[in-house]
């Protein structure tokens, strides 16, 4: 009576907070154009939640830890405040040999978030084999797995990566 209609989830539950995403962001244009496939990618502090949808509806939702917490650097420099333990684990991969205090080079950081941008190319084109590396299958709280569709899906960004996104189409300088 106080509040309305509410949902209520759980930050743990990656299908449920992708098919939030989906709805919260894009479920409108998915209607609109009911014959396109539109995957959202949102994209947060911890993880990137993945939701494929056609005429409004979810098809399929994934989650992956994509996101900024993981490495969290003193700000205005790239001095590592902290590191989670999915962080550790791709910096082991990567044979990047930095530690909490320590500061990235451009090389290591252009490797982490090169990393970072093939994992998004992989969940958006569907490549599986992406996440069969130690590093890939630890990023997967939960698997995509895209449908054979009929024509090429759209995609579309919402999180706070997603806002900056936006922005930076719209002419504002990137942080």
């Amino acid at each position: 009576e106080l509040i309305g209609n509410a949902l209520i989830t759980r930050a743990d539950d990656g299908g449920l907070e992708s098919w939030l995403a989906f709805m919260g962001s894009c479920s409108a244009l998915s209607r609109f154009h009911d014959t396109q496939p539109i995957l959202n990618l949102d994209i947060g502090g911890g993880t990137t939640n993945a939701a494929l949808g056609l005429a409004g509806n979810v098809l399929a939702s994934g989650c992956h830890f994509i996101g900024a917490r993981h490495f969290q650097c003193v700000p205005g420099s790239y001095q590592l405040s902290a590191i989670s333990p999915f962080g550790q684990v791709l910096l082991d991969e990567l044979g990047i040999a930095v530690h909490q205090g320590q500061t990235l080079d451009a090389h290591q950081r252009d490797t982490i978030v090169g990393w970072y941008i093939a994992a998004l190319e992989a969940i958006v084109s569907g490549d599986r084999a992406f996440f069969n590396t130690p590093a890939g299958r630890r990023t997967e709280q939960l698997p995509l797995h895209l449908p054979a569709l009929d024509m090429p899906l759209s995609v579309t960004f919402s999180g706070g990566v997603g806002e900056l996104l936006y922005r930076h189409l719209q002419g504002e300088t990137l942080p």
